[in-house]
């Protein structure tokens, strides 16, 4: 076919092989100086070093903060192990003898209220502001050298037997430990006084939930006689670790 009959003319490709001096092709992108820039071997030397990462200026020192976490540990326990040895020393030295006769017919009936058969020792002191149940291993009743009224006095063994059923003072002491393992933690001094708090209201409750109006305000009569005594007679013990004032 004659290529006039056509209406496009073909053309060659061009080349895209650069030349060099004098027409001659060359390799794309060498020069025929040599690799690199200008003829030196730079563009293909190795890679530098990556920079670190910026560190923060603020790293915790947890060795030091571990030292502080014990010196706080260390004097939180010593405290107590003391104020607990004054207590049982204390306790030790104080005059007490038995209850008098007509309590166990109180006891009886505290024992019926609270569904227990067995009970802790009771002994009366002088030096014993309010009543309490102390000792973990071997828990006491001690009751203040106060002249209750029969019924008086079988709601407020009632209340210690209920402590003793519950085993509050083994609860005390793990709140105790647990406040000691976070003593940094200012929640956890205001949750063991709530616990505290919590423990005796809820025996308070328990004595009043099956009580007639009469036995109620007698109970109350009980509990405001307690705190005067408690008011005119200061005494560390009552704050002492294993009881507490109400």
């Amino acid at each position: 076919v004659p290529l006039w009959f056509l209406p496009l003319r073909l053309q060659s490709a061009p080349s895209v092989a650069p030349t060099g001096t004098g027409g001659e092709p060359t390799a794309a992108g060498i020069s025929p100086e040599g690799p690199g820039i200008e003829g030196g071997t730079d563009a293909y030397a190795a890679p530098g070093p990556i920079a670190p990462k910026p560190q923060p200026d603020f790293q915790p020192d947890f060795f030091l903060l571990g030292l502080v976490w014990c010196a706080g540990l260390g004097v939180y326990f010593l405290s107590g192990g003391i104020r607990l040895i004054r207590y049982r020393r204390r306790i030790s030295r104080l005059e007490v003898h038995a209850p008098p006769p007509y309590m166990k017919h109180c006891l009886q009936e505290a024992l019926e209220s609270s569904n227990i058969s067995h009970h802790p020792k009771i002994q009366i002191c002088a030096e014993v502001a309010t009543p309490m149940l102390t000792g973990i291993f071997s828990p006491v009743i001690l009751l203040p050298d106060i002249q209750f009224s029969p019924e008086q006095l079988t709601l407020i063994l009632t209340h210690e037997l209920l402590h003793y059923k519950r085993k509050d003072l083994w609860f005390k002491a793990a709140v105790y430990l647990a406040n000691g393992m976070h003593w940094f933690n200012p929640f956890c001094w205001l949750y063991r006084r709530e616990v505290n708090l919590l423990c005796e209201l809820s025996c308070d409750e328990g004595v009043a939930a099956g009580l007639e109006t009469d036995k109620k305000k007698e109970y109350g009569r009980a509990i405001l006689q307690i705190l005067s005594e408690a008011k005119a007679n200061e005494n560390p013990l009552c704050a002492a670790f294993g009881g507490g004032k109400r």
